[in-house]
């Protein structure tokens, strides 16, 4: 199912996406959903979490980095500066496509993802 933003989501008839957030709630406690799912705390493991196609290739102490080979996207959450690197993948390197401040909430995330055109699904 493909991933909207809370705003364009109370655009969407809910029902389209109430199996989906059955399951999150199922696997959250999360109550009052949608509204708590997308105030979810941003943290690098919900990307791999919540969302199919994205593996953790590395973990450091600079970084952790997500590759979704199906879209040839990765995602670089450097550590010290606290930014999140959206990057293109071409012939096995990344040609940094956008960068952004760490998203505080997974609306944040799931906005800049949809900025940078990478398709989100769950």
């Amino acid at each position: 199912m493909k991933v909207y933003d809370y705003l364009t989501l109370q655009e969407k008839p809910y029902k389209e996406f109430s199996k989906i957030y059955h399951r999150i709630s199922l696997a959250t406690g999360l109550r009052d959903l949608p509204k708590d799912f997308y105030n979810l705390p941003f943290t690098p493991d919900l990307i791999t979490k919540f969302f199919k196609g994205w593996e953790l290739v590395s973990n450091s102490d600079a970084s952790i980095l997500f590759l979704n080979e199906e879209y040839d996207y990765s995602i670089v959450h450097h550590i010290p500066t606290g930014s999140l690197l959206i990057s293109k993948r071409e012939k096995d390197y990344n040609v940094i496509k956008t960068l952004y401040p760490k998203p505080l909430v997974l609306n944040d995330f799931i906005r800049d993802c949809i900025r940078c055109k990478i398709k989100l699904e769950m």
